[in-house]
């Protein structure tokens, strides 16, 4: 996404019909950041209406200009990130990853230290669409939250509505690890602070995020009742096909449940059309796609003098013919063999994977290696050590001191409480862990949300984390 390039609700055929203009205008002036930005305005509305292949034309485009790309680090980064969004819709999750990889690389070269905020708030807050590990996942959304206490950020248009976007971000995450309070308490709350803006769209995830928890919870009533109104919010001029396709596709499993089979066929009727029409330019792109990075990296061969630097490429690209012989057995292959082509494209991200564990500055490797304090500290929670406390204390020193600060004299018993509930252990886990009773963890609780003016309203887990 281009960060605050356009209103999401604008007619996105005017938006292409006056960065035409802009282009046209630029190029006859020799205007490279005309050029630059207006082309990147198209492709990016191409690829919300789907458009993939069109769009990595344009893309294609603003690559020329790499002089100029390599001295406007934002312009870099808003081209880095149209690649990742483009790779992660058409299925090659592999490149989306060395895209936002690099994204977040130029990311940090940024000099305005609020727009540099901003693009890095929306790399982070985006990474769990390609991000397999949840500990990974919750690691960049934390980055992401950490950004607000840049001054400068808050200068930036979009302050307000990335507060309300991180919201909607930790609770799809909460989702996923089935923490339901948790899940409902930031979609709830996103949508509280949304009636504050002009812009609702943001509703559109929230209301979706909640239509699933409610479906988990087999209250299949108020999932329709949610997931209809995302439908509402996602109105006439959606921000992207994608979110259209998979409200269509997940309203009609609703309805399906409820035993409609009226509605459950007009839904899935419209999920098919449109998916049929898009899996079109998908196949189109991804052809494109494959051919062009392989054009790209034979140039940069030609560029490399290094030996090393030179067998790292040649193993990228065969890495690509691969991708692209698994791509083109999947086109000519029909629906019923669908299953095993995607069994390919999952032997070639084995493939890469292995690669990457090689290589010792792969980003999981360091992942691993950071958390590892964090691992040991759940170990020894889990065995109620002596040292369990003091540990914690190491790894997150400021929260030790803004309990103290709050009341000097918590007791070393409801410090380490404290501890297992920011460490998301539950009532149940602590009681077994401790070897107390169930009653005697909740009491504990009650006296020190007393103790620490936690609100009842508030999730004391929720309000432990933002301390």
């Amino acid at each position: 996404m281009i960060h605050e390039s356009y209103d999401e609700n604008l007619d996105f055929d005017k938006i292409i019909r006056e960065s035409f203009e802009i282009i046209k205008k630029s190029e006859s002036l020799n205007y490279e950041e005309g050029i630059v930005v207006g082309n990147m305005f198209v492709a990016d509305v191409l690829a919300k209406q789907g458009e993939y292949k069109k769009s990595l034309e344009y893309i294609k485009k603003i690559k020329k200009f790499s002089k100029y790309l390599s001295e406007n680090p934002t312009d870099d980064f808003n081209l880095l990130i149209l690649q990742y969004e483009n790779c992660h819709n058409l299925g090659l999750n592999s490149l989306a990853q060395q895209y936002f990889k690099k994204a977040e690389k130029v990311g940090l070269k940024v000099k305005h230290e609020g727009l540099k905020a901003a693009n890095l708030f929306n790399l982070y807050t985006s990474y769990d669409i390609i991000g397999k590990d949840q500990k990974s996942i919750y690691h960049y959304l934390n980055r992401a939250r950490k950004l607000f206490d840049i001054e400068k950020y808050k200068e930036i248009a979009s302050y307000k509505q990335d507060k309300i976007l991180l919201n909607i971000s930790f609770g799809n995450y909460f989702l996923k690890k089935d923490n339901k309070d948790s899940t409902k308490f930031y979609y709830e709350l996103s949508l509280k602070l949304l009636k504050k803006e002009k812009d609702d769209y943001l509703g559109v995830y929230a209301h979706k995020g909640l239509s699933k928890l409610y479906e988990q919870q087999n209250n299949i009533a108020k999932a329709l009742e949610h997931r209809l109104k995302s439908i509402e919010m996602l109105g006439d001029n959606p921000s992207s096909i994608e979110d259209v396709l998979d409200a269509y596709l997940s309203t009609s499993k609703i309805y399906d449940k409820l035993g409609d089979n009226k509605n459950e066929k007009y839904y899935r009727d419209l999920y098919t059309v449109l998916n049929d029409s898009i899996e079109k330019n998908k196949s189109k792109a991804r052809d494109f796609t494959v051919i062009h990075l392989l054009e790209e990296q034979k140039q940069e061969i030609e560029k490399t003098k290094s030996t090393s630097s030179k067998l790292q490429i040649i193993i990228l690209i065969v890495v690509l013919i691969i991708s692209i012989l698994g791509y083109f057995k999947f086109r000519n292959y029909n629906q019923r063999r669908k299953d095993e082509t995607q069994s390919l494209l999952k032997d070639i991200e084995e493939y890469e994977e292995k690669l990457e564990k090689n290589n010792i500055e792969s980003q999981v490797f360091l992942l691993e290696k950071r958390e590892a304090g964090y691992n040991d500290l759940i170990d020894l929670g889990k065995k109620n050590h002596p040292n369990f406390y003091n540990y914690f204390k190491e790894l997150y020193p400021s929260l030790h001191e803004k309990l103290i600060e709050i009341d000097p004299n918590l007791q070393l018993s409801e410090l380490i409480l404290c501890a297992y509930l920011y460490l998301d252990f539950t009532t149940k886990e602590i009681a077994i862990y401790t070897f107390k009773s169930f009653r005697t963890i909740q009491n504990r609780k009650y006296t020190l949300r007393k103790k620490l003016n936690v609100p009842t309203s508030e999730d004391i887990y929720v309000w432990m984390k933002m301390l």
